[in-house]
């Protein structure tokens, strides 16, 4: 196994990523400052994931979503935009949901649409 490399003040660079991404910064934008492949940032990432020991905090399992074919397509372009996949899009969007508690509004707001409230 090699040895950990330094990376923008981080003790590696699966470090900086980490911390990249709970700042909310697409993956294209993590490779450019470190000057990586945006594939190597999801390994990384994954990676890191992986030799995160547990804290004693709520975990979150993953879980699969099925979207249509239609909704896809309409998060393309948002999630291209970003840099990102459609399935980090989404989960992006869930855990600001989740995490904001925001679930009821979205949803009462659109039951209130659909009644033409």
């Amino acid at each position: 196994m090699s040895k950990p490399i330094p990376t923008l003040g981080y003790p590696s660079r699966t470090a900086a990523v980490m911390a990249l991404k709970k700042k909310g910064y697409p993956e294209r934008e993590i490779a450019e400052r470190i000057g990586i492949p945006i594939e190597r940032v999801s390994a990384l990432a994954i990676s890191g994931r992986k030799a995160k020991k547990y804290d004693g905090s709520v975990a979150r399992p993953e879980r699969t979503i099925l979207l249509s074919a239609a909704d896809y397509r309409s998060l393309s372009a948002p999630a291209a935009e970003r840099g990102i996949t459609v399935i980090q899009l989404v989960n992006r969007l869930l855990t600001v949901l989740v995490d904001d508690d925001l679930v009821n509004v979205v949803l009462d707001d659109a039951f209130h649409n659909e009644l033409g409230a």
